[in-house]
């Protein structure tokens, strides 16, 4: 939603007339380099957001997608905290330079930022390619580098990325700010594998526990068999005994099964003590099938239990890996993320979004120039930084024309009679 609010803001920019004063005839490519130069020069001086938006607007009235305007568009914005605002200017310098490491950079830190890792992770790394030793783009490899470390399955990213991580990786963890960022966003990614760890371990222990019942239950009902088996043999036996007691004679290979017969005494006595020998025999085989049946309805209703611990185990189990799913998509979001040098100069993002966030706490008339003026002096500091005095001279004097009562004007006339030595003696 925010992309195509911006969008709209600034397409709504374009549609506008702004150069009021342009001329009617269609002016020669020398005028129009001039123009361009000029209003290029209008981006880099430019105040506000507002003043930045209108001179990128004239400049598209001129040549729509200049590669210079664009690239001048871009870092204003990013000095003001406004990626979302660079991001339109990075697109087209993208679409003549696909290669252009601030514009792939910004991409990536716009994309990281809303939690889309696939489209960050080659953008970082192709501009990395180029600013091999850009600590800030070395800081977001890192972390992204972990990010690729964690993944399961295969990213949607050009083969060619994997190639420049596998080469340069080594190269990359010898800087002290990759290896940092990759460490952290790692421990932030796997936060959830040691608990995941422990549940699987359980579900495991549970699941061996239920096979090792199954396995009891099957050997319990296999003994059943044969318990079963001699019991219909011995009650079989059994009946013949009682038939021989009751005077019947059981010949099956007569024609006449059935034979009345009148036993001896010691014939009776015999089939008496077979028939005791045979219920004894019997009762002890029930005995132990009761046995073996209460111990299996034990084991099943065990293993009920067990199931349900299973289930819940599971549950518990697969709802950490949904977590570590998400907390892998939205890693980006709760990652800090750096934009590389402009101009030499690091820009702290979340740093101007704060400052942004309390001055839009604060009545107009606090946003005072003493604010303004002190950013000034330390933009100058950061261009003194870096070796550019030219820089530094412009936002001092730029401070004291504009706020030169301001706290910070004294430190700037300061840091001017130090420096303007050094303009004079240049030829």
């Amino acid at each position: 939603m925010a992309r195509h609010t911006v969008t709209f803001l600034i397409v709504s920019c374009l549609l506008s007339p702004v150069w009021a004063d342009r001329p009617t005839d269609k002016p020669t490519k020398e005028q129009q380099a001039a123009q361009l130069a000029d209003i290029i020069a209008a981006i880099d001086s430019a105040e506000t957001i507002d003043q930045a938006v209108e001179a990128y607007n004239s400049a598209n009235i001129i040549e729509r997608g200049n590669v210079e305007a664009n690239t001048a568009y871009m870092k204003k914005m990013l000095t003001f905290g406004k990626v979302q605002y660079a991001v339109y200017g990075a697109r087209w310098i993208l679409s003549v330079e696909p290669d252009n490491p601030l514009a792939l950079s910004v991409m990536g830190y716009y994309d990281a930022v809303a939690g889309d890792m696939e489209k960050a992770l080659p953008e970082i790394i192709f501009a990395l390619r180029q600013l091999p030793d850009d600590e800030s783009l070395l800081h977001d490899a890192g972390q992204l580098v972990a990010w690729l470390d964690v993944q399961d399955e295969a990213g949607q990213w050009p083969g060619e990325v994997d190639r420049i991580i596998d080469k340069n990786q080594d190269d990359w963890v010898s800087h002290e700010v990759f290896r940092q960022a990759y460490d952290l966003a790692t421990e932030a990614l796997t936060q959830l594998d040691r608990p995941i760890e422990e549940v699987e371990y359980i579900v495991e222990e549970i699941r061996q526990e239920g096979l090792a019942i199954d396995d009891e239950v099957t050997d319990m009902t296999d003994r059943l068999i044969p318990i079963d088996q001699e019991l219909y043999s011995l009650r079989l036996e059994l009946s013949a005994v009682e038939a021989e007691l009751a005077g019947v004679a059981v010949d099956f290979d007569s024609d006449q099964p059935e034979v009345r017969r009148r036993l001896t005494r010691w014939e009776r006595q015999v089939f008496q003590d077979r028939a005791d020998e045979l219920r004894d025999m019997i009762r002890e085989n029930d005995r132990e099938r009761a046995e073996l049946i209460v111990e299996i309805r034990r084991l099943k209703r065990l293993r009920r239990d067990i199931k349900d611990d299973f289930e819940s185990t599971k549950a518990k189990l697969d709802a950490l890996l949904s977590d570590r799913r998400k907390l892998i998509r939205r890693i980006g979001k709760d990652l800090e993320w750096r934009l590389p040098a402009i101009d030499g100069v690091v820009i702290d993002i979340a740093q101007l979004r704060r400052q942004s966030e309390a001055e839009a706490q604060l009545p107009r008339m606090l946003l005072s120039d003493e604010a303004n003026a002190a950013g000034k002096l330390q933009l100058a500091k950061k261009y003194l930084e870096i070796d550019k005095p030219d820089m530094a001279v412009k936002y001092l004097q730029l401070l004291l024309e504009t706020f030169p009562d301001s706290e910070a004007a004294d430190e700037a006339r300061q840091l001017l009679d130090q420096l303007q030595p050094v303009e004079q003696a240049e030829p």
